[in-house]
């Protein structure tokens, strides 16, 4: 999903990874959290001496473990927000995937964090921009989940982004629509006709100050917002020479986006990346 090119994880995600990538070391014993399948344990796995990777899901902990013959490396089911661990144990807590836009309880898996953290140790993670002047108006977009077809719907509703996923049937004529990535202006009208479940996900959005505030009342110093995720509304622009250059160099695009963070207005990322201390 994250490599597919005409994916917008594909710049905010890699970006994070930078960014979480330069706040570890190869002293620490770290610790992920919503690892998934582990595509971002899979590039910092090496960067510390000690590496335990959880996730609340056992399907996905089983795909991590799976993935490769890992070294250095702990996989776990836990919950993020009631983490099985003592006190202070741990150099760095990091996460990339918006987890702390899907926790049930934001300020809960902060202070689970801090707990396990040792006295000046790192956290780094990321979560959905609330951005300035969003619209309320529906996207729409067929497309390849992994290997399956589905047509997608986004809103925005009191400060949540709002995604109702319908699954298709291999065999309707809306897959060769999914595989082209077609977005249509309203729903087909004989959509239901097609569908075999539907599922609705909402996810939190934050403000930077909101974000700010909310990780230092949790027990952190020295938080910093940064943005991230500008270079996905080059998927967008009409002249197509422009959105394969941003695809074939997004690797070195990312690099010079985060050079440049401070430049970037954080009102209209589509992440939010925020560091910070434990006290």
């Amino acid at each position: 999903m994250v490599a597919r090119p005409t994916n917008p994880h594909q710049f905010y995600y890699r970006e994070a990874d930078y960014l979480i990538a330069g706040i570890l070391e190869t002293r620490m014993r770290a610790l992920e959290l919503a690892c998934g399948t582990g595509g971002s344990t899979a590039i910092h796995y090496r960067h510390v001496s000690d590496l335990v990777s959880t996730d609340f899901s056992m399907k996905m902990v089983r795909g991590a473990a799976h993935r490769r013959d890992w070294k250095l490396v702990h996989f776990l089911v836990a919950d993020a927000s009631d983490l099985p661990f003592r006190d202070g144990i741990f150099h760095a807590v990091f996460s990339r995937g918006v987890l702390l836009s899907y926790v049930p309880d934001p300020m809960r898996m902060l202070r689970e964090a801090r707990r396990v953290l040792r006295r000046g140790g790192k956290l780094a993670l990321d979560a959905m921009n609330q951005i300035q002047g969003s619209s309320r108006t529906r996207t729409r977009l067929f497309c390849m989940m992994g290997e399956r077809p589905a047509y997608v719907e986004h809103a925005v509703q009191a400060g949540l982004q709002v995604r109702w996923i319908h699954w298709l049937d291999r065999r309707s004529p809306f897959v060769k629509l999914a595989r082209k990535e077609e977005k249509p202006e309203s729903r087909p009208r004989n959509l239901a006709k097609h569908v075999t479940s539907v599922e609705r996900f909402e996810g939190r959005l934050f403000r930077p100050q909101q974000l700010i505030r909310l990780v230092e009342q949790a027990g952190f110093r020295e938080v910093n917002v940064v943005p991230l995720g500008h270079l996905a509304y080059t998927l967008g622009f009409a002249d197509k020479r422009l959105r394969e250059f941003a695809r074939s160099r997004g690797r070195d695009l990312s690099r010079l986006y985060l050079q440049l963070g401070s430049h970037f207005r954080l009102d209209t990322a589509l992440h939010l990346f925020v560091s910070a201390k434990r006290r």
